[in-house]
């Protein structure tokens, strides 16, 4: 009996050897891209890690949407972790010659 069933086992995989190729292909390119994408996370953080350091980055950007008074800005300054703060307003604008566009 089990010589019948291994027959027919390699008989199965002779008759339909491109198909089983062709699955173990894709079960190998499934592995590299997980293994992929697992490891590039760590390399990214990494890289973007050493650019902040080295172009002297912030770490952190605090926004509001009312602007910061002096007393906010003390309390600010005053955290035992904040090297240095830069305090800037941004602005949005229309110019005289811009179309405007109606949706």
């Amino acid at each position: 009996m089990h010589k019948i069933l291994r027959k027919n086992i390699f008989r199965e995989f002779r008759g339909s050897f491109p198909r089983f190729i062709s699955i173990a292909i894709l079960l190998a390119l499934g592995a590299f891209v997980l293994i992929g994408l697992k490891v590039t996370g760590d390399d990214m953080r990494a890289t973007g890690n050493q650019y902040f350091r080295q172009h002297k980055m912030a770490d952190a950007q605090v926004t509001s949407t009312v602007g910061f008074n002096n007393s906010d800005r003390k309390y600010i300054e005053r955290m035992k972790h904040v090297k240095q703060a830069e305090y800037s307003i941004y602005r949005d604008a229309l110019t005289a010659d811009s179309k405007k566009r109606s949706g």
